[in-house]
């Protein structure tokens, strides 16, 4: 089945405990009746949605922490989505889940209702630096989150890292990534900390420890290599897999596939068509929900995505096309790159290494159009 025939779903579950000290993502707390209230507004939305005739592919829950939902509300959702859409066979079904927000009465109910793919967010396995990220559980709490899922049945588990984290040594992160690799995920994501405007760790950005450069270079060198041995390959620029766990929701993105999303903040991209729903919960739980235009994708935006996101994966990009699209003009930069190990040709495309994925937004900035970074 080709990207083309089907459709991904994306649902927001804008909703934490409390909200992590990095996180700039669409979230907050809520009491019960917010939550049920949000739950049948966005019931209500899907089921104004549009008849889409393509099947569905692949289904996420994120947010947020969608794993506050228990396994009634999840049923309540995938109804609605039911009565709209047609999912595929071979359905891959996404759920983010926080340890400190998962039971073994959800992590059942979860399964029983099709999920097949866990996110779990751990991002450390050091106490000290889970404190210092604002996370609720502890590194034993994340082995027992995994446990919980195992027993369940799961055997598809992702599990989230973060590396440049305040206090984090290069000795730190090793241990950390030899202690989740034990748990034997099937996919791996992994990301820099970013001190994002308005996070409580930008509002400490003058007093915070972080890695050097070249501390935070050598864990993800290290991140690269140890994973590599273990099996698992670098497809994507933050994510690693086991072969045949790649994930195929996230890859709609990075191939533009189509994608309707629902809920608080959630975007949607049909026919080079983006859209976007409103932020503020108060409007949204009052019925504003309609998405509004972002931006409508020329061919020449759509032909400069393809590049832009191609050389963030390990795919890569016709080299054909890029030339095309960036022009002549940018050969002897791209020359460079290959003879600097940051591109290889493979079957006539140009494919990233993993050198080329950490430095990947110097190399766009020297292929792109300038055009590009000034829409």
């Amino acid at each position: 089945m080709n990207k083309e025939s089907t459709l991904g779903i994306y649902l927001h579950i804008p909703f934490c405990l409390c909200k992590c000290f990095y996180c700039d993502f669409c979230s907050q707390s809520a009491d019960r009746h917010t939550r049920d209230a949000y739950i049948q507004m966005l019931v209500r939305e899907i089921g104004q949605a549009e008849q889409d005739a393509r099947k569905v592919d692949s289904l996420f829950i994120g947010g947020g922490t969608p794993s506050l939902l228990d396994g009634r509300e999840v049923e309540e959702l995938l109804t609605a989505l039911r009565q709209k859409y047609s999912f595929a066979e071979d359905l891959e079904f996404s759920v983010e889940a926080n340890p400190a927000t998962v039971t073994r009465e959800k992590a059942a109910d979860y399964l029983s209702l099709g999920v097949n793919r866990v996110s779990i967010g751990v991002q450390s396995m050091q106490d000290g630096e889970l404190r210092a990220l604002g996370r609720l559980h502890t590194s034993a709490d994340a082995v027992e989150c995994v446990e919980i899922f195992r027993a369940a049945g799961a055997d598809n588990l992702n599990i989230d890292l973060m590396y440049g984290i305040p206090n984090q040594t290069t000795a730190s992160f090793a241990d950390t990534l030899q202690r989740l690799l034990a748990l034997t995920p099937e996919h791996l994501s992994a990301y820099s900390l970013i001190l994002e405007e308005g996070t409580v760790l930008d509002g400490q950005k003058d007093t915070l420890l972080l890695p050097s450069e070249e501390d935070e270079r050598a864990m993800y060198d290290a991140l690269c290599e140890i994973t590599a041995k273990k099996g698992y390959r670098h497809y994507e620029i933050s994510n690693y897999a086991k072969k045949g766990y790649e994930c195929r929701h996230n890859l709609r993105y990075w191939q533009r596939a189509d994608y309707r999303g629902f809920g608080l903040a959630a975007h949607s991209c049909i026919g080079g068509v983006r859209l976007a729903h409103t932020e503020s919960l108060a409007d949204y739980l009052t019925g504003a929900y309609a998405q509004y235009e972002v931006e409508s994708l020329t061919q020449r935006d759509m032909d400069a995505e393809r590049i832009m996101l191609g050389l963030r994966t390990k795919n890569g990009v016709s080299e054909r096309t890029l030339f095309k699209v960036a022009g002549e003009n940018k050969r002897p930069f791209v020359e460079r790159c290959v003879e600097n190990g940051y591109l290889e040709r493979k079957d006539g495309r140009l494919c990233p290494t993993d050198d080329g994925l950490y430095v990947s937004s110097g190399i766009l900035k020297g292929i792109l159009p300038d055009w590009f970074f000034h829409k």
